[in-house]
């Protein structure tokens, strides 16, 4: 029987829980990198189903998977952490997503956003009475002594604890909003007044929501920041800590890139500390690359101290280095979920050399979870795609380099011969000659040749139809073919 004790203080909820989720300092974490929910769907706390679908697949499985995704994704039976984006659900998926997770044969921490749902439907959940095999349900702050509105609703997220035959379900609130969109479309939304502590046998959990994140302790003496350094003050300093969040964000923004460097360097230290991110898709591209390398925000990340060469490239997952901060995102940047190993340290050649080692991931369209399930493929076609929508060249070129580019895509995502790799190889060097690292195209020495060579093949594909019928000739697109095309 797995034991939680709940402490109610000023600032922090700590929930105790009688738990190992660790082995050897390491513990599965599966990130999904959502499709973006429709506005409508959150604002009327609609259901998801293209989540839903998603998360029972990985889960139970089903549209083509004989068993669950994360059986064949993580095998085994250690506990792995699954971690959904903020409004990834509405409060009418609770049901289906709870079954999913009960008949799990395998120990779960599920963390998963959802809203916005009116306060009330939250107090009722919490309060239905439940029997032998049904999930335990738990509110992260004291409602009787200082709760919740009925009516305005509530940005959340929900926490499962799961072993077989066992589940617990633990609801807890965004505490800050986002100024932008969040505060001006759901201007109703009421907010949390504690963060949540998952204190573990072995490992201390804070789950936030997004916009939670943000706001750093120096300026903000309330903030969540702010709160999970005072939690830890008073534990032992060799238990790892990771803080984890749910987030709805757009594209990239600097101001994640100092929130995660302030938990790292000031928040968690003096202790082995990480931060996971699970994000919506988003395939925002930068030219620069201090702003690319984050993609989508999906990822695992440490401190640069503690693996100063960083970690390696991986198919599924590309290294993320600042003076700071260290670790890996999502390659991709379309709707997939992602599994991994995270270790705490220490790092070493002989003990672990990363941060978040990716080792599968499945893409997400429509019908859930992609079948059947595949090895990753190489990153040849997924750089080749991004580096060219990060250099398209100037507006005013032929439009046989747009169309090219859209054609080299198309070709990329069939997977047809001649493959990503050959093509990008043979660019570069010949057909006898050495291979290309995809994963640094940006480098000053690479990136000319690059947009040279990648505009050239693209205004070359319109000429001779290379990757399909070339279109009739016009004369005036003629006139005006990039240099890239004649180098």
């Amino acid at each position: 029987m797995v034991n939680i004790t709940d402490h109610f203080g000023d600032r922090v909820t700590t929930l105790s829980i009688d738990l190992d989720i660790t082995v050897e300092a390491k513990l599965h974490v599966c990130l999904a990198q959502l499709p973006k929910p429709p506005q409508d769907a959150i604002a009327g706390d609609a259901s998801r189903p293209v989540a839903v679908t998603s998360a029972t697949q990985l889960l139970t499985g089903g549209g083509g998977h004989a068993g669950p995704a994360l059986s064949e994704m993580a095998p085994g039976n250690e506990t792995v952490l699954v971690v959904f984006p903020e409004f990834a659900f509405g409060s009418v998926d609770w049901e289906a997503l709870d079954a999913a997770i009960r008949a799990s044969a395998r120990p779960l921490i599920v963390l998963a956003g959802f809203g916005a749902t009116a306060g009330g439907w939250l107090i009722d959940w919490a309060g239905l009475a439940t029997g032998d095999g049904q999930t335990r349900r738990r509110l992260a702050w004291d409602q009787a002594g200082d709760g919740i509105g009925d009516i305005r609703r509530v940005n959340g997220g929900w926490c499962w604890v799961h072993v077989p035959g066992e589940t617990h379900c633990i609801a807890y609130l965004k505490t800050v909003a986002e100024q932008n969109v969040e505060a001006v479309v759901l201007p109703d939304l009421q907010f949390g007044r504690w963060i949540t502590h998952l204190r573990f046998n072995d490992v201390d959990l804070f789950p936030l929501i997004c916009a939670d994140m943000l706001q750093l302790p120096g300026d903000h003496p309330d903030s969540a920041q702010a709160r999970i350094a005072e939690a830890l003050l008073d534990l032992p300093g060799d238990r790892p800590a990771m803080v984890i969040g749910s987030l709805l964000q757009h594209g990239y923004n600097i101001n994640w890139v100092r929130a995660i460097d302030s938990l790292l360097v000031h928040v968690l230290a003096g202790r082995r500390g990480l931060v996971a991110l699970a994000n919506v898709a988003d395939a925002k591209v930068s030219a620069i690359e201090a702003e690319d390398q984050w993609r989508s925000l999906t990822g695992v990340f440490g401190k640069w101290d503690e693996l100063t060469k960083g970690q390696v490239n991986l198919p599924c997952g590309r290294r993320v280095m600042t003076a700071g901060v260290v670790g890996a995102v999502v390659r991709q940047s379309d709707p997939v979920v992602t599994c991994g190993a995270v270790d705490w340290g220490p790092y070493g050649p002989v003990d672990s050399n990363f941060v978040w080692h990716t080792a599968m991931l499945c893409p997400i369209n429509q019908g859930g979870l992609v079948a059947p399930l595949a090895l990753p493929p190489p990153p040849h076609a997924c750089e080749i795609g991004r580096f060219l929508r990060r250099h398209p060249g100037d507006p005013n070129w032929s439009p046989r380099l747009r169309d090219g580019s859209a054609a080299i895509a198309a070709h990329l995502a069939a997977g047809t011969p001649p493959q990503a790799k050959q093509i990008l190889n043979t660019l570069f060097h010949g057909p006898d000659g050495g291979a290309v690292d995809p994963d640094t195209l940006h480098e000053i020495a690479q990136q000319q040749a690059a947009e040279h060579g990648l505009h050239a093949l693209a205004t070359l594909t319109q000429s001779t139809g290379m990757f399909g019928k070339p279109p009739p000739v016009n004369k005036d697109s003629c006139d005006r073919t990039p240099r890239a095309a004649t180098s």
